[in-house]
């Protein structure tokens, strides 16, 4: 599976595109795409990202093989999504996310991942349409005038 792939060479991977952004040898354009790859690359949310897809999808791979398979049968298909869903269920346990965020957490420390700040609550602000106001113009330019 592809993403097993780039998660165990994460730290490679972040060495190579750091490299290739850099290199005069690469054309401006793909320079500029490597450059963003490795903005991307470096934030923690991307390596929780690709945990989180392996965790889901590396279930669904394995049942999608069994399915093809010449010798696979309906009541073996339904034995299959039974167990699919029971593995999935898990996936929304806090132990977990818990397991996933301390992954993150061990590769930012081998390696340059900017984690988010969790210390300050992120302060999300009431769209102007929604919020009270007694100033005429604010009322006329919602919508809300008469």
């Amino acid at each position: 599976m592809a993403i097993k792939c780039v998660i165990a060479a994460y730290p490679t991977l972040l060495t190579t595109l750091h490299k290739l952004k850099d290199d005069k040898s690469v054309r401006g354009d793909s320079r500029a795409k490597i450059g963003g790859l490795y903005k991307q690359a470096l934030k923690g949310r991307t390596y929780f990202g690709l945990l989180c897809s392996h965790a889901l999808f590396e279930p669904c791979e394995a049942v999608a093989t069994s399915l093809q398979s010449a010798t696979a049968s309906a009541q073996g298909a339904l034995e299959c999504t039974g167990v699919l869903k029971e593995q999935i269920a898990t996936l929304r346990h806090d132990a977990v996310v818990d397991e996933l965020i301390r992954n993150v957490e061990i590769c930012a420390s081998q390696t340059s991942l900017k984690m988010p700040d969790t210390t300050t609550p992120r302060v999300s602000k009431t769209p102007a349409r929604l919020r009270q106001t007694t100033e005429p113009e604010a009322v006329a330019n919602s919508g809300l005038a008469m």
